[in-house]
């Protein structure tokens, strides 16, 4: 029986025999157009009678110029269309897809992590999520640093005895979220308002670190100014005082 051929691209049409395709595994290409394809797949069959009448009545539908593919000769061309038909495959597209989709979740919570106090300050309402995150992966959220959500409700300082002054202040969170508690600058001043030492004052580790919206709450701190500076001070000439919240 005889085996004939329809290039799938040109629609060109072979005659061949069974030999010819197990010495290829079936690759040829079409001396038309050039393709690349599997004949096994475009196989039908004729006797040699119609295989005869068709020579004979419809030459020009028949050509003799299908390259049967060696395995030595189709090491390139067989092998790229096999790994184009592989990674083109359902199966594959899918695995690329969810593995790319993976890869950016990944990056999204590493940045995520990475960032999560600019992001907390940006949009509060991410807090939450951003604490869940937190618990899964080796981090801690902090408050969201807003100096402009805090307002100093009352504060004094007094003699406290011998060179130690108490400071004493009230601090409320006016914003909408919980804020973290900011760094306190004290700077002392005499009688002409020009500045004698300046005290820099973090809250005490043992003190939560934020503070709930609309929520005021009282710090005191036991002040002795003459150990942050070289000069002697005379104490008398403390008149007054300036307080003043920062991030670092």
């Amino acid at each position: 029986m005889s085996l004939v051929v329809t290039c799938p691209s040109c629609g060109t049409v072979f005659t061949m025999v069974r030999e010819q395709l197990e010495a290829s595994d079936g690759h040829v290409r079409c001396g038309h157009c050039m393709e690349v394809f599997d004949a096994q797949t475009q196989l039908s069959q004729l006797s040699n009678l119609d295989a005869e009448h068709m020579f004979n009545d419809v030459p020009s539908q028949l050509s003799s110029s299908l390259q049967i593919e060696t395995p030595l000769a189709n090491l390139s061309f067989v092998q790229q269309a096999k790994q184009e038909q592989f990674w083109s495959s359902p199966f594959m597209r899918a695995a690329l897809i969810t593995m790319t989709g993976l890869l950016i979740s990944l990056l999204t919570l590493q940045l995520a992590r990475n960032e999560r106090e600019r992001l907390n300050q940006w949009n509060p309402s991410l807090a939450p999520a951003l604490q869940k995150l937190c618990d899964m992966l080796p981090c801690t959220l902090q408050g969201r640093r807003l100096v402009e959500g805090w307002l100093i409700e009352s504060s004094s300082f007094q003699k406290e005895g011998g060179d130690n002054f108490r400071l004493t202040i009230t601090l409320k969170n006016t914003s909408p979220t919980s804020l973290l508690i900011p760094q306190l600058e004290l700077t002392l001043l005499d009688n002409n308002d020009a500045l004698l030492v300046r005290h820099v004052i973090t809250p005490e580790a043992d003190v939560s670190t934020t503070l709930p919206s609309t929520v005021e709450r009282t710090y005191n701190w036991l002040i002795t100014p003459q150990s942050n500076t070289s000069i002697r001070l005379n104490f008398k000439d403390i008149v007054g005082y300036r307080l003043a919240l920062f991030y670092l």
